[in-house]
């Protein structure tokens, strides 16, 4: 790679050089050299971190079952990652996903704008790696009252490997109480009776949906349980 022609115009080509195998180092410190100004001055400006940016950076730092040591470090970067992202101090996001969440349903949809938008694709990603069980249930109401195809949420966040609800029961410090599971369904059923009213569904899709979800949260805790009591099973062995 010819390192000649490239300015250091985003942090992305800057990386771009530094992490190249093709690239000597020797190259790269006179990269640096040449360009240290414009990188200085890339370095100070803020970073803005998108809804988007934030969901894939949570995504390429998975937590693991069974490593509540490992999964802690994990989540104190997450809240760093946060905290950069909303532009907040770190020891700030406990209460600001706590108010967010607690006011988190706007009732005219017009209402939300881009940053709210964006702002509560941040919160997700946090939220469904690392809230509370009450926040969980409030992020599902706030995910189905936003969206437009509120079908696809429902079928995606009950889905593994989606970042969404059934992937936060998937460790054992989420355990899916009975309390959660109504919840979780009454939010739900709340929605389908609505798109019903609205002539988005029919009254036997509504029912066959409803009773699909039901399955599927059913058997989401019980899988919780499981990887639950096999860990308790691995800590007598």
């Amino acid at each position: 790679m010819d390192i000649s022609p490239i300015k250091p115009v985003s942090l992305s080509s800057v990386q771009a050089v530094l992490s190249s195998k093709q690239i000597s180092s020797q190259d790269k410190a006179q990269y640096i050299r040449s360009n240290r100004s414009a990188i200085k001055q890339l370095c100070e400006t803020e970073v803005v971190i998108t809804g988007k940016d934030f969901q894939n950076i949570m995504k390429n730092r998975p937590l693991q079952r069974f490593r509540p040591l490992k999964n802690s470090f994990t989540k104190r970067g997450d809240k760093i990652l946060l905290a950069v992202a909303l532009g907040i101090k770190p020891e700030e996001v406990d209460d600001y996903v706590d108010d967010y969440c607690d006011n988190i349903i706007i009732e005219n949809q017009a209402d939300i704008n881009k940053m709210n938008a964006e702002r509560l694709n941040k919160i997700r990603a946090y939220v469904y790696r690392h809230g509370t069980k009450e926040q969980v249930v409030e992020m599902l109401k706030s995910e189905l009252t936003r969206a437009k195809d509120k079908l696809q949420v429902l079928y995606q966040t009950l889905e593994y490997d989606t970042g969404g609800v059934a992937d936060y029961f998937t460790r054992p410090i989420h355990r899916m109480d009975n309390t959660t599971l109504i919840n979780l369904y009454d939010v739900i059923d709340t929605h389908l009776d609505a798109m019903e009213k609205a002539g988005s569904l029919s009254a036997k899709e509504r029912d066959e949906t409803s009773q699909w979800a039901l399955v599927r949260i059913y058997r989401i805790q019980n899988n919780s349980k499981l990887i639950r009591d096999y860990k308790a099973l691995q800590e007598l062995t």
